[in-house]
């Protein structure tokens, strides 16, 4: 967590920043906010009604997830921004 908060800068690398909408600290919305900025070619995603866990464990709400690793993927071979 202390590495990741140290970034500054991403250069422009692809970045999406995936977020449950459930179960969050009050300014952790902020925070992924903030991390988007990390990087010119970013997204951020709000996944509607999961969790951290669910985002990894329930299939539905994975999906999300995965869709998103897929975007990243997608940006970099083909140079665009994540959808």
């Amino acid at each position: 967590m202390q590495r990741a908060a140290s970034l500054t800068n991403l250069d422009g690398k692809p970045l999406v920043v995936v977020t449950a909408d459930t179960g969050n600290a009050a300014n952790w919305q902020a925070k992924q906010d903030q991390m988007a900025t990390l990087s010119t070619n970013s997204s951020h995603r709000v996944a509607k009604d999961t969790t951290h866990e669910s985002l990894l464990y329930d299939e539905a709400d994975s999906a999300k997830a995965s869709q998103a690793i897929r975007d990243v993927i997608t940006a970099v071979r083909i140079g665009r921004p994540p959808g």
